[in-house]
C-alpha cells in the first residue's frame, strides 16, 4: 500500500490533494470560493453532512489492520510530496 500511496501521487498529486481538501470540507479554504461559491457550498455541505467526523470515527472503528493500511499508504503518498515538492501546487502543498 505504500507503494500504490507513492505511485496515486506521482500519477495525479494535484487532483489526489484537491479531493482531500473537498471531502475534508476545507475546498474554499484552499481553491477559494468557486465559480458560483461551488467550493463554499461543498463544504458546508460535508460539514453539515458530518463527514470528517465520520471518517473519523471509521478509523477508530475499523480495526488495527485497516488503520495499517490506511497509514501504508498515506506514508508512501506523504513520501513523494516529501521528495517532490516543486511538483505540487504551493496552495495545495501543506
Amino acid at each position: 500500500m505504500r507503494g500504490y500511496g507513492y505511485a496515486q501521487m506521482e500519477a495525479q498529486a494535484e487532483l489526489m490533494l484537491r479531493k482531500v481538501a473537498i471531502v475534508r470540507g476545507r475546498a474554499a479554504e484552499y481553491l477559494g470560493a468557486g465559480t458560483d461559491n461551488a467550493n463554499a457550498a461543498s463544504d458546508i455541505q460535508i460539514r453539515t453532512y458530518g463527514i470528517p467526523d465520520r471518517a473519523g470515527r471509521w478509523l477508530e472503528t475499523g480495526g488495527e489492520r485497516q488503520r495499517q493500511i490506511l497509514q501504508s499508504f498515506m506514508d508512501g503518498a506523504n513520501e513523494y510530496a516529501d521528495r517532490n515538492p516543486s511538483d505540487i501546487d504551493p496552495v495545495i502543498r501543506e
